[in-house]
C-alpha cells in the first residue's frame, strides 16, 4: 500500500512485482527454466560419486532446495 489508505491497487501490485524481478535479476542466480550447471557429489554412504548429467540423461531430475523442519 504505497499511499498508505488501506487499499491496494492494480498499479501497487505491478509497481511490486516489476521491483521484486529487478531485485532478483540484479541479485543473478539462475533464471526460471534454465538449465542447472552440472555438478558431481559424493554419496552418503561413501560407495561413490553422483553427477547430475548422468542423472538427467536417464529420466528428469528436480532439485528442491529448503528446510521441512
Amino acid at each position: 500500500d504505497q499511499d498508505m489508505n488501506r487499499s491496494v491497487t492494480q498499479k501497487e501490485i505491478m509497481w511490486y512485482l516489476d521491483e521484486r524481478r529487478r531485485k532478483e535479476e540484479k541479485e543473478g542466480g539462475p533464471k526460471m527454466r534454465q538449465m542447472a550447471p552440472d555438478f558431481t557429489l559424493r554419496k552418503l554412504d561413501g560407495s561413490g560419486t553422483v553427477t547430475l548429467s548422468d542423472l538427467y540423461k536417464k529420466k528428469p531430475v528436480v532439485l528442491v532446495f529448503g528446510s521441512y523442519t
